[in-house]
């Protein structure tokens, strides 16, 4: 019992109820989120953006801007779906345990918001939809994460370093998928980042949004050792 607590929450102690992993709750929210949205409505829904065809120079427009943000939402079938609800779960079930269930769950918000803002920003429309924005902006979070916490010496553990080390290998072979939706085919080298806009945008601008927040974290920290040594 010990040992799964531990896990659940990164070997964390004393914790408050808001910063606790609750069983993966967060991940599984999102997962079953996404798969009945596409069940139930499809591929094509919409809310009326009073455009017929959404560029970002309409963003301002208060129902585009929500639009923005449920693009991330929207799927092209069932493959597309589930094999972004796949990529997420491993990196859900991965950094979960180390944020705590409500902190990660308003991750996911701040990425599926911000991400989708910067990859309308960059190809000059909204008309784009998929949850990889998302999954790209994890993987991001996952290799600055795993370099904030094994490079200092007081926050680096043998699970962590581990478990993280795998993790960066699956983001690498995530990034290597080459297919689209239609076929599986790999590449030696990140071709799924390389080539796809709405990748690389959404990667980039999940980097700037979680180095900023480390950063906020760090200084925090330093602060509050500073205050507990004086």
């Amino acid at each position: 019992m010990k040992f799964l607590t531990a896990f659940l929450n990164n070997g964390r102690k004393n914790l408050k109820w808001h910063e606790r992993n609750l069983f993966f709750a967060a991940t599984l929210l999102i997962i079953i989120l996404n798969i009945v949205l596409y069940a139930a409505l499809g591929g094509s829904w919409k809310i009326n953006t009073q455009v017929s065809s959404p560029r970002w120079n309409a963003f301002l427009y208060f129902k585009a801007l929500i639009q923005t943000f449920l693009n991330a939402f929207l799927h092209f079938n069932w493959q597309h779906t589930l094999l972004n609800m796949l990529c997420f779960a491993v990196c859900g079930i991965y950094l979960e345990r180390k944020t705590g269930t409500l902190n990660f769950f308003l991750l996911i918000l701040g990425f599926a918001f911000f991400t989708s803002c910067a990859v309308a920003a960059n190809n000059e429309s909204i008309n784009f939809r998929g949850f990889s924005g998302v999954n790209f902006a994890l993987y991001s979070y996952i290799i600055l994460d795993y370099l904030f916490c094994t490079i200092p010496k007081n926050k680096r553990t043998r699970l962590n370093t581990v478990y993280g080390g795998v993790m960066l290998a699956l983001v690498y072979l995530a990034m290597c998928f080459s297919g689209g939706t239609s076929k599986f085919t790999f590449s030696w080298y990140p071709y799924d980042l390389f080539y796809n806009l709405g990748h690389y945008t959404s990667f980039f601008s999940g980097a700037i949004i979680t180095l900023s927040l480390k950063l906020v974290i760090l200084a925090t920290e330093k602060k509050l050792l500073r205050k507990n040594d004086g």
